[in-house]
């Protein structure tokens, strides 16, 4: 558990740092939710503001981050979870 505690809070401070390497488009998102992989090999996350976000998948010994899926005409995909044994992934 504690393994999961240090993961989750160096995702949260390189994404918040990322944000000031990125673009000026960067300034107005903000991790909105995530969740670890049960064998903490990746974490997916909500990535966005109230209009618009997307779900993203990021590794954690590469630490590149993929988007998963982008709703378009100002739609949002909240609350990402891995399935218990980490094969799926599920969000609102």
């Amino acid at each position: 558990m504690r393994i999961k505690i240090l993961i989750t809070l160096i995702f949260v401070t390189v994404l918040q740092l990322g944000c000031f390497l990125d673009n000026k488009d960067t300034f107005t998102k903000e991790l909105l939710d995530f969740d670890i992989q049960p064998d903490g090999q990746s974490i997916i996350f909500s990535w966005g503001d109230a209009a618009n976000s997307a779900i993203y998948k990021m590794d954690i010994n590469s630490g590149d981050p993929q988007e998963l899926f982008n709703p378009k005409d100002s739609l949002s995909s909240y609350l990402p979870r891995y399935s218990p044994d980490g094969t799926k992934i599920v969000f609102l």
